[in-house]
């Protein structure tokens, strides 16, 4: 896995944000992208620190709140691994124009907590989660995947995080934004940054960047039945961060 994070290093870089190689432990150092009108937040792991913490401050650190109705609402700083599945309607075919309706529907099925954050908080754990979102992609006049492709941004609503524990998680709003498309080799990059508008204790903000495979999505825009779906994957680390620290 080290090997293949270093090898998305200049994709992570360009046009991706929010991702961490758990193999190293450490979030990609990346400056901003002016051209794509990306800012890019240097981060760095600070896992390594947590052991100088004081026990009273580690036990109070993503210690959760339990809400009305026997559900559990999460603090602190949570990084998983989002991967699913795009589908595109009408079909992106080499003669089309667009625009097209986007349907994403992702899983997370591994978490971790970061800067002294666990991943089971009043007593519930969580276990997985799923969220999906529909949006628009843009007519750029050019036939096929000129949108996908060739980088620029899409407006994107807001998304809910269904969270799935040992028992009932209140479900996290990430607030709408735009996805900045990054392209690159061997991924291209969907990445979408904003505030967390509901179901977190504190104020939060949230990072996800969807891997897009650029040479099979191509080449699947090339063909005459076109592409009616995709996948979207998690760059072989972890793409959605939620949380103060980010």
């Amino acid at each position: 896995m080290a090997e293949h994070a270093m090898e998305n290093m200049a994709t992570i870089c360009s046009g991706a944000v929010g991702w961490i190689d758990r193999s190293a432990m450490i979030r990609p150092l990346c400056e901003s992208t002016p051209a794509r009108g990306i800012q890019m937040k240097k981060t760095l792991g600070l896992l390594g620190l947590v052991v100088m913490l004081p026990f009273g401050l580690l036990a109070l650190a993503g210690s959760g709140v339990a809400a009305a109705g026997g559900s559990t609402t999460f603090d602190g700083n949570i990084s998983c691994n989002l991967q699913g599945t795009v589908k595109v309607s009408p079909a992106i075919t080499p003669t089309s124009v667009g625009p097209y309706k986007a349907t994403v529907k992702m899983t997370n099925n591994d978490c971790i907590g970061l800067d002294g954050t666990s991943t089971t908080q009043n007593g519930e754990t969580i276990i997985s989660s799923t969220e999906s979102v529909k949006f628009t992609v843009p007519s750029t006049g050019a036939a096929g995947c000129s949108t996908l492709l060739s980088g620029g941004t899409i407006a994107i609503p807001a998304i809910t995080v269904k969270w799935k524990g040992t028992s009932k998680i209140t479900s996290t709003v990430l607030g709408a934004s735009s996805a900045v498309i990054g392209v690159g080799s061997p991924n291209s990059t969907l990445s979408v940054t904003g505030a967390v508008t509901s179901g977190w204790s504190s104020p939060a903000t949230y990072q996800i960047s969807l891997g897009i495979d650029t040479a099979t999505l191509a080449a699947a825009c090339t063909s005459k039945k076109g592409v009616k779906s995709f996948a979207v994957n998690d760059l072989s680390g972890d793409n959605l961060e939620i949380g103060p620290a980010f």
